[in-house]
């Protein structure tokens, strides 16, 4: 073997220990940079990531529950003569890897409550598109506010009676068709095993159906400051006055009324009368007024007073050349309503406080966006975010961090 030869397998031999080297080197950055993550920014962090529904209408932890976590529940009424009613829902999925296609509604099971108090299960009908409702994730950056209106006679093979009823739900989360998240689709003969426990995207509607010719204003469910819409039938009525409570007398003559601020609770018997054949008929209305909660971070579940945001949440819009967070996918007002009656998610108005390097701005899409003063902002700094939908208001804890690892 000649000089030459010996020197290329030398050569050769030190390129490899220099590799070798090299790739230990990477592996001790590596090991410092996750110990690093796990003291300053907290395993914890990505503990919370996942996917989350939030029922706007909905009550969160109903008083009096024996079920831990509680189940959200929605309270209702619709009649014998044209049984609809609307379940509206946020999904939120949270993370890098956490993406879905098409979020799903079904009706899983139905319950009749007898007169003593017995939940006794009614047949539902197997088509699908009559429990089911399908939405596809939407384009552009706004967080989704969803709209399932149902039929419960269409549901409900067996006969409608007028009745209170239990109806439960699952939403679920689809990538390729697939369910990612969310409880198991069931076959016809798993409907059988009945799922009464909750469900981290499931819900109850406590529905009570009411016969065909009974006024629909038998019972009114609320937020304070909000409005409600006057029941069709007492729009109608000639002179129609109803008395609110707090002790305001408000007329029936008008699509919306507003509730004012009462205290939250359940308001039995409140006076109305109308003009009917030249006589002054009197009636009663039930109010449960709701408390009317403010905007909460939606990052991490079991904190909503509190959001990290990452330099990876950071969008760059070319028309405005401005980097900026949309603050909407993040804080959102769970029980928010326009002056119409529709269900919304965007906080009326934010601002920020304290020394910080981000303002707010309301962006033409009547978003909220949180843009960066400065060209680099400085890593883990905290400020405070005031969001209110013109009524409550409670701080919320923002803290800006250094952006995660991509996978």
């Amino acid at each position: 073997m000649n000089t030459q030869q010996l020197l290329m397998i030398a050569s050769r031999s030190d390129l490899a220990h220099l590799w070798m080297n090299f790739a230990k080197i990477l592996l001790l950055v590596a090991f410092v940079y996750q110990n690093v993550l796990s003291d300053q920014l907290g395993l914890n962090l990505f503990a919370g990531e996942g996917y989350h529904v939030l029922y706007p209408d909905a009550e969160i932890d109903p008083a009096g529950t024996t079920v831990e976590p509680a189940e959200p529940e929605f309270v209702g009424s619709t009649t014998l003569g044209n049984p609809e009613f609307k379940v509206h829902f946020v999904p939120i999925s949270i993370g890098l890897n956490n993406r879905y296609d098409d979020v799903e509604l079904e009706i899983t099971d139905v319950w009749r409550i007898s007169q003593t108090g017995q939940r006794l299960i009614q047949r539902t009908n197997p088509e699908t598109e009559v429990r089911t409702r399908t939405y596809g994730w939407p384009g552009g950056r706004r967080r989704p506010l969803y709209s399932a209106a149902l039929d419960l006679g269409q549901i409900v093979l067996d006969d409608l009676e007028s009745a209170e009823y239990e109806v439960r739900f699952a939403v679920r989360f689809l990538r390729d068709g697939v369910v990612v998240h969310g409880e198991p689709r069931r076959t016809p003969s798993d409907r059988e095993n009945v799922i009464t426990g909750p469900a981290d995207t499931g819900a109850m509607f406590l529905l009570t159906v009411l016969p065909a010719d009974e006024p629909r204003f038998g019972e009114i469910v609320v937020v304070r400051r909000q409005t409600f819409e006057v029941p069709e039938r007492l729009r109608e009525m000639t002179n129609c006055s109803m008395t609110l409570p707090g002790g305001t007398v408000a007329s029936c003559n008008q699509d919306r009324v507003g509730i004012g601020s009462p205290p939250a609770a359940r308001y039995p018997n409140m006076s109305g009368s109308f003009d009917e054949d030249g006589a002054r008929v009197p009636f009663t209305i039930d109010f449960i007024v709701q408390e009317n909660h403010p905007p909460r971070a939606v990052r991490d579940p079991d904190d909503p007073t509190f959001v990290r945001l990452f330099s990876d949440d950071l969008i760059f819009d070319p028309e405005e050349n401005q980097h900026y967070i949309n603050l909407s996918q993040f804080v959102i007002d769970r029980d928010g309503k326009n002056n119409d009656g529709t269900s919304t998610t965007e906080a009326r108005s934010m601002v920020v406080s304290g020394t910080t390097e981000f303002e707010v701005q309301r962006s033409a899409q009547t978003a909220w966006k949180l843009v960066p003063t400065v060209a680099t902002p400085r890593f883990n700094q905290e400020f405070q975010l005031h969001a209110d939908d013109e009524f409550s208001r409670d701080p919320i804890t923002i803290e800006y961090a250094r952006g995660r690892t991509r996978n």
